[in-house]
């Protein structure tokens, strides 16, 4: 390394050390101009304050400053160990070394970091970096901006190892806090230098979206470890109750997901039946010598936009609308091998699937291209976008939605929301959505089931008629309600600005 990297190097290390110094030791020595040598000072005195105090969020915070990224749980019980059992000057020398080697500090490592007390830190670094939006997606950022004009949030996304949080930058944040202002059109994020590191302490980190697999190692230990609050929207257990229809890594990933969970203080169901596998979990825990976290339900809400565009008749050729991510629990094939049945009969009527192609839907696509092949007015969408979306909706006849497994179906709430019609499924959260109305809810493993309810949708005008009304005369439950419970459940009061 150049003089000049060494020199970066040593003050990012002095700053960081400061700012953890800042919220860690009752008294700081005054600065000096040589980064090295303030670093060399603020280090000893953290280390003898670990050692005193034997406390593992000090050591998790003094990993923190000197690796510019968090440590693991395992490297917090190292290194809480080696300042144990050795002199400081000695702890801070191996704590130096070992830092410098960990893969997570390597481009953090000349970076600043800023130190959050007491703040509510959302963890959205998947929302920040795709323009994809389904499912979590617009959970997220239906509910973050609504948290933000009415609290003080400081949303985070992580560095590209996962080593640390860090600030958003402006298209990022744009996609978090501003998505339902902004045109859609994919932009790369850009900064000028490093990032800005980001660690909270005495926080409540709230992982509002589930987070990607590279992420687990140090979110593990600072749920564990750092002394900060862990809180979490909970969506489903699929990849571990449904792993036969998943892909094969992902049961492994969802493991290391719930040691992170394992530590959280709150978590709230997306719908009673998520809450119920999350209350399982959170209830064996104590077999671990954990407690358990406290398990809620926030129902997700089904608000739609004022319309566009006009409603279906019927006098139209009917459309049938199946939303979703195309993956297998999603039970898609189910809907094509239904509609063929009903094509035989001589029906007439358009299939539309929206939803980008997932795990193993190379079946279904192949299925589609032999139907459209053939003939058969089907249709894949994708990349649509929201108001594209809801016209969809309002256009169509009614919406099937068969799945095998859901969280919570945001699809079925979201056709009923425009006042159309919905074949779900007769258990877990479909069916608690199905019990305000609109809906007809069969066994989406029975293709008999499936047919017929598609066939009486097409051809009974009544029960059309019917259930479309009871559709529009539903509780309408915002997203606003939704921000509101939510905040209440993970966050609560101490949360709120005086």
């Amino acid at each position: 390394m150049s003089p000049g990297g060494h020199k970066r190097v040593a003050r990012a290390l002095a700053q960081r050390c400061r700012a953890a110094a800042e919220v860690y030791l009752d008294e700081l020595p005054e600065p000096i101009d040589h980064g090295a040598h303030d670093a060399g000072r603020l280090l000893d005195l953290m280390v003898r304050r670990v050692q005193a105090t034997a406390d593992p969020a000090g050591a998790w915070l003094t990993w923190t400053a000197v690796a510019g990224a968090f440590p693991t749980a395992a490297e917090v019980q190292e290194a809480r160990r080696t300042i144990e059992l050795y002199p400081p000057a000695d702890a801070a020398i191996w704590l130096l070394g070992r830092c410098q080697v960990s893969p997570r500090s390597i481009e953090s490592f000349t970076c600043e970091m800023d130190v959050l007390v007491g703040a509510v830190v959302p963890s959205v670094d998947y929302c920040a970096r795709v323009e994809h939006h389904t499912g979590i997606q617009r959970v997220v950022r239906e509910t973050l901006p609504r948290w933000d004009i009415r609290h003080d949030v400081h949303p985070v996304a992580w560095t590209d190892s996962g080593g640390i949080m860090r600030g958003l930058d402006d298209v990022e944040t744009d996609r978090v806090l501003r998505w339902n202002q902004q045109l859609h059109v994919a932009r790369s994020s850009t900064t000028s230098g490093p990032p800005r590191l980001v660690v909270p302490w005495r926080s409540n980190v709230v992982l509002i979206e589930v987070p990607l697999p590279q992420l687990y190692p140090a979110l593990q230990g600072l749920a564990e470890y750092s002394g900060n609050e862990v809180t979490a929207v909970g969506y489903d257990a699929i990849p571990v109750v449904s792993a036969d229809v998943r892909p094969y890594s992902e049961p492994d990933n969802y493991v290391q997901y719930l040691s992170v969970i394992k530590h959280a203080a709150r978590i709230s169901g997306i719908s009673v039946s998520a809450a119920q596998e999350f209350r399982g979990f959170a209830e064996a825990l104590p077999s671990q010598g954990l407690p358990a976290a406290v398990v809620t339900e926030a129902f997700l809400p089904g608000e739609a936009p004022h319309a566009t565009a006009p409603e279906q008749t019927l006098t139209e050729r009917p459309i049938v609308l199946c939303v979703g991510s195309q993956e297998q629990h999603k039970n898609h094939l189910a809907v094509l091998h239904a509609a063929e049945i009903l094509w035989r009969e001589g029906l007439d009527f358009e299939v539309q699937l929206i939803g980008r192609a997932g795990w193993n839907a190379e079946r279904l696509e192949a299925r589609g291209e032999a139907l459209i092949g053939a003939g058969r007015p089907l249709t894949f969408r994708r990349g649509v976008h929201d108001q594209e979306l809801w016209d969809s909706y309002r256009r169509s006849r009614f919406s099937v939605f068969a799945s095998l497994h859901e969280g919570y179906g945001l699809p079925v709430a979201e056709s009923l929301a425009c006042g159309t019609p919905v074949i779900t499924t007769n258990y877990g959260s479909t069916r608690e959505i199905a019990e305000a109305g609109g809906c007809l809810l069969i066994d989406p493993r029975n293709d008999d089931e499936l047919v017929a309810a598609m066939r009486s949708m097409l051809v009974d005008d009544a029960l059309w008629t019917r259930l479309s009304s009871e559709a529009r005369e539903r509780p309408i439950r915002t997203w606003a309600d939704y921000a509101d419970e939510l905040w209440e459940q993970l966050i609560g009061s101490e949360g709120d600005e005086s």
